[in-house]
């Protein structure tokens, strides 16, 4: 398996040097472009419980890649388009499609 296969585990890296992974994304033909792709990395702390990126060293990282789409309309604003509407403000008129992959783990030793 490739060094950081999607739902991998990493290879340990060289002395001194960081992780790196390549990324690629393709838009849905039909739905809205893409807006950006991070990469994310969690850890599990001694006692196993999940921890955010300011947190104490680790025994176990993982990192999963997170892409977003550009806001695109919802089916609220198309009806209230379509049958000249006004909705109440608290609709929301707009969604943000969100896709991840599986994690690629990092385990020393």
């Amino acid at each position: 398996m490739p060094r950081g296969a999607i739902g991998g585990k990493l290879k340990p890296a060289s002395e001194g040097q960081p992780s790196s992974f390549l990324v690629a994304a393709l838009k849905d033909l039909l739905s809205g472009n893409l807006d950006r792709i991070q990469i994310v990395k969690g850890w599990l702390d001694g006692t196993g419980a999940l921890q955010d990126p300011e947190s104490a060293p680790a025994l176990s990282a993982f990192y999963d890649a997170r892409v977003s789409e550009i806001p695109t309309p919802r089916w609220t604003a198309y009806k209230a388009k379509r049958f000249n509407i006004v909705m109440n403000p608290d609709v929301p008129r707009t969604r943000t499609e969100r896709a991840y992959t599986s994690p690629i783990w990092d385990t020393p030793g």
